[in-house]
């Protein structure tokens, strides 16, 4: 993944290089044309970034990286969520190894 690419240039980048419409790309993953235009000019702030079921449909209709475009969101992305889940459940992570992996700084 590209360092110091928004979350906003990235979406662009992906939905030109698949040639879709503003319209085009909302009608597939069921989000407005204005709210993606706003997201891919970084109209929007942290809270305004979608959803990770919506960065999911997003990464999926652009043929991309649902991890990469969650951590360019700062999110994590479903899958990585689920994997954790389910570690924590089978007792192969704990909780602080979890916290030490998200929070761990400057490495």
């Amino acid at each position: 993944m590209e360092s110091n690419i928004t979350f906003g240039q990235k979406l662009k980048e992906l939905r030109d290089k698949k040639k879709l419409s503003l319209r085009d790309l909302a009608n597939q993953v069921g989000l407005s044309a204005g709210y993606i235009s706003q997201l891919e000019n970084n109209k929007v702030n942290i809270s305004g970034l979608p959803s990770e079921d919506n960065i999911s449909k997003l990464a999926l209709a652009l043929d991309t990286d649902e991890t990469d475009l969650a951590l360019l969101a700062g999110k994590l992305s479903n899958e990585i969520t689920n994997g954790i889940k389910d570690a924590l459940l089978k007792g192969d992570i704990n909780k602080e190894q979890v916290f030490e992996f998200l929070y761990r700084k400057g490495k």
